[in-house]
């Protein structure tokens, strides 16, 4: 009997083994279709418990921080093991790539962005806007070689992930986008000597390019810049405006000013009634500007009487 118990449990052993093993198998299998950032996992199966395994390294990570002044060259190499070695255990743990990149950003900016570039292609991180932004951050502001390409495509990704984008994100790209375009130093035939008139050519563009796109309601819209339409409250056009107002106060003597606003009012702004001045938006009937004074062209006005028409017939005459 004895002899037969044994077998029986020895039998029962292997069948556990063997069905435990092909449930194992279809739980990784299951696991790699739900959760698609386990391929970045580290291949060093800890038990099961890598994700375990990076909140205690992240524990001693901060309990290491707190140890040290600040990141300096004999410092550096270590924060960037520690912090991926966390990632490489769980490739989603957001705070670890913001924290650890922040920390590396002056003193390291290239492993900083190297750690950012993980997370911008973790696809379960796909909705997050801050990392690619802090990676274009770096890339334009902290690295000795300043790569504005590079910095458009990190700023851009933000760009595309955040609705409605937050206006000092869009307001990167812009700007890493007249960097490159001030490298250039031509635009349109026009000479290009500032930043500001590169920030303003550069919005001219991609105004521009979503009018030549298509319809901004219809389904079918996908320019490139179809999500850059406003800067919060401040529509694109407004903020062409006022950037054509700052550079012409603030650039008198620069020659190659008054033709890109002269540009910019042919391509934009054909027809539209503004102050040749200080190029403010007027309203039907005024006669001069009320920013600045100067005389304008008024418009809207009844042909008989020239009362301010307030429809198809004039309210003071009836004039048609």
């Amino acid at each position: 009997m004895k002899k037969r118990t044994l077998i029986i449990h020895i039998v029962v052993i292997a069948a556990s083994i063997f069905l435990g093993g092909r449930l194992a198998s279809s739980l990784v299998s299951k696991q790699g279709k739900i959760c698609v950032s386990k391929p970045m996992e580290s291949k060093k199966n800890l038990f099961g418990v890598n994700r375990f395994a990076a909140d205690v390294q992240w524990m001693l990570f901060v309990n290491y921080c707190g140890t040290i002044n600040s990141v300096n060259a004999e410092n550096a190499p270590i924060i960037y093991d520690k912090v991926k070695s966390i990632i490489s255990n769980n490739p989603d743990f957001e705070q670890a790539y913001e924290v650890g990149s922040l920390m590396l950003s002056v003193e390291s900016p290239e492993k900083a962005v190297e750690i950012l570039q993980i997370a911008c292609e973790n696809p379960r991180l796909k909705e997050n806007w801050k990392l690619p932004f802090l990676a274009g951050f770096i890339v334009s502001h902290h690295m000795k070689n300043k790569d504005f390409t590079r910095a458009e495509s990190f700023f851009q990704k933000a760009v595309s992930r955040c609705s409605p984008p937050e206006p000092h994100v869009v307001s990167a790209l812009m700007r890493a986008k007249a960097q490159k375009l001030l490298a250039r130093k031509n635009w349109k035939g026009i000479p290009v000597t500032s930043d500001k008139q590169a920030l303003l050519c550069t919005l001219i563009d991609v105004h521009m390019a979503n009018i030549r796109s298509q319809d901004f309601n219809s389904p079918s819209y996908n320019s490139p810049y179809s999500s850059i339409m406003s800067f919060g409250k401040v529509s694109l056009p407004e903020k062409i405006l006022s950037t054509a107002q700052s550079l012409k106060a603030e650039e008198k003597d620069n020659p190659n000013v008054l033709p890109t606003i002269e540009k910019m009012k042919a391509e934009l702004f054909a027809g539209a009634h503004i102050c040749e001045n200080c190029l403010t938006p007027y309203g039907p009937g005024d006669k001069y500007c009320s920013a600045c004074g100067s005389k304008v062209q008024p418009y809207g006005l009844c042909p008989k009487c020239g009362a301010v028409k307030k429809g198809a017939f004039c309210s003071e005459c009836g004039a048609r």
